[in-house]
């Protein structure tokens, strides 16, 4: 008698600003791809179930609910844009190699909170207790040591989920570490050499508690 088969969990990606053809191109791939995949994917509307945003960083835009998925930009020129990761078109080996690092356990419930996109925020000053926050929380208050940043920029910008910066965001709030001002609903450009200065800001606070590169 065989033995009954255990179906893998869906997971699920949402698409930011992708025009039809494109989003029926994703579909497609996502057939491609199947049989290399661990998991099954599939394509939703609904942002807070998904566990993937695919974002069209090349028009302006940002994600209205916070959600707990991992948000990759995509553009027409990756190189020339800081806040893509893939190419538009979608080419196959770069989303076999995003859909190949996700996990369903990666990824945990969504929540939905005000830090979503209604604010912008910036650092007014760090946190005397930085051994108490981890890698990604360190990576989060870099990002906004001199720029205001909203939750689904963050996101881009840095690869952590929405709802660990909104929840990053309420934490820093609370203490009165931060100050904000009203989203103006868009994602500027960013000076790749500015990024890498707050990355190795970032880099540079984790050695000093401890984080190994």
């Amino acid at each position: 008698m065989s033995r009954p088969q255990i179906q893998s969990p869906s997971l699920k990606i949402h698409c930011g600003n992708l025009a039809v053809e494109e989003v029926g191109a994703l579909r497609r791939l996502l057939n491609l791809l199947a049989s290399h995949l661990r998991y099954p994917w599939e394509l939703v509307e609904d942002l807070t179930t998904a566990h993937l945003v695919i974002l069209n960083v090349d028009q302006p835009g940002a994600l209205g609910t916070a959600t707990a998925a991992r948000v990759i930009g995509c553009a027409t020129k990756p190189a020339a844009h800081p806040d893509a990761k893939m190419h538009r078109p979608l080419r196959a080996y770069e989303l076999l190699a995003v859909l190949s690092e996700i996990k369903p356990s990666d990824t945990p419930q969504p929540q939905v909170d005000r830090h979503a996109d209604d604010w912008r925020y910036k650092l007014r000053s760090w946190p005397l207790d930085l051994a108490a926050y981890g890698r990604d929380q360190l990576t989060i208050m870099a990002a906004i040591t001199r720029e205001y940043r909203c939750a689904s920029e963050l996101a881009i910008r840095t690869g952590v989920a929405v709802n660990v910066v909104s929840e990053c965001l309420q934490t820093l709030s609370r203490l009165g570490l931060l100050e904000g001002e009203p989203e103006q609903r868009r994602l500027p450009r960013v000076d790749p050499q500015e990024l890498g200065r707050w990355h190795s800001l970032a880099s540079r606070v984790g050695q000093l508690l401890g984080f190994r590169r």
